[in-house]
């Protein structure tokens, strides 16, 4: 597994540095390994839907804010007597939709690259603190191609997506902007228009993570469903419902064997949702505004608070 992780992470790093995406910049909102990920779950809208042929250029603001950090049970975890995490992000997304078909297909190409400021404290029953302010890169997001069927009523796609390990990253910091370890995903999304104004979208992703060299962790496998229910009162603006589901599917490990936290159980297992509003306007053809709030509930072994997104479309 530790080899087919370093020979596939080698094919990866060949391919981003022929894509040319080089960038400082969504963000992974928490940088603790039991209890965080490289995918900034939550940050998309529009999941099936392929724009025209050319290169664009998005912006991602996002802050993050929590107070508490569930245990197995829901509750807040007693291994702390005070926890907090705030975290202001900022993304940076080129995607290039590519001319012609295969397989009927479009074809669109996507990196993102993060930037993060994180201010956590964990503070034990005994008053250490084991939290730390750091700024700096996160990981990043490579699609190498997206595949998208359009239809009238229902359009569809398929993507293979990774997360690059360029963020910071010290062993023995206490909290990092960056994780380490390399994580591939397939993914499936839908965009379903029973009517011209009404829409259902979702994007389902099964993440598997390779292990960080460093600490030798290795990070469970993670299933995650986004899912938007939208109106248009008119063709340039939208609103809606939308959120995600987020749930860990094995255990994490050390050394291979699985882990036993205090607090945590077996394996340190997460699960958490979050669902809230969106509003989004189309200004001009070059520029486009969304604005979400998605506050998260029925978290284990996560932290649970709230999120705010700022997102703009520029076309190059």
């Amino acid at each position: 597994m530790k080899a087919a992780c370093a020979a596939q992470s080698k094919k990866i790093f060949n391919c981003a540095a022929l894509l040319g995406f080089l960038l400082l910049g969504p963000v992974p909102l928490h940088a603790t390994e039991g209890a965080g990920s490289s995918y900034p779950v939550g940050n998309e809208l529009a999941y099936a839907n392929m724009r025209a042929p050319g290169t664009y250029y998005l912006m991602y603001y996002n802050y993050y804010a929590a107070d508490s950090l569930k245990g197995i049970n829901g509750k807040d975890n007693p291994v702390f007597s005070k926890f907090r995490i705030k975290s202001n992000g900022v993304a940076f997304r080129f995607q290039h939709v590519w001319q012609g078909k295969f397989l009927g297909a479009g074809m669109q190409s996507v990196f993102a690259a993060p930037f993060a400021l994180l201010d956590v404290a964990k503070v034990n029953p005994a008053g250490t603190d084991s939290g730390d302010k750091v700024t700096g890169a996160a990981d990043g997001l490579l699609i190498p191609l997206l595949l998208g069927w359009q239809g009238k009523t229902y359009s569809q796609a398929l993507s293979l997506e990774f997360a690059v390990p360029q963020g910071n990253y010290d062993k023995n910091a206490r909290v990092n902007t960056g994780r380490n370890y390399w994580q591939y995903a397939p993914t499936y999304a839908f965009n379903f228009r029973p009517v011209a104004n009404v829409e259902a979208d979702a994007k389902l992703r099964y993440a598997f993570n390779c292990e960080n060299v460093a600490t030798h962790y290795k990070s469970g496998d993670e299933f995650t469903v986004e899912f938007l229910a939208g109106y248009r009162p008119e063709p340039s603006t939208a609103a809606g419902l939308q959120g995600f589901y987020y749930l860990q599917t094995t255990n994490d490990e050390l050394r291979g064997k699985a882990t036993a936290i205090s607090g945590t159980g077996i394996g340190n297992r997460g699960e958490i949702t979050a669902v809230g509003p969106y509003v989004s306007h189309i200004f001009s053809k070059a520029f486009t505004a969304t604005l979400k709030y998605q506050h998260e509930f029925n978290a284990y072994n996560r932290p649970q608070g709230d999120r705010f997104w700022f997102q703009a479309l520029l076309p190059f």
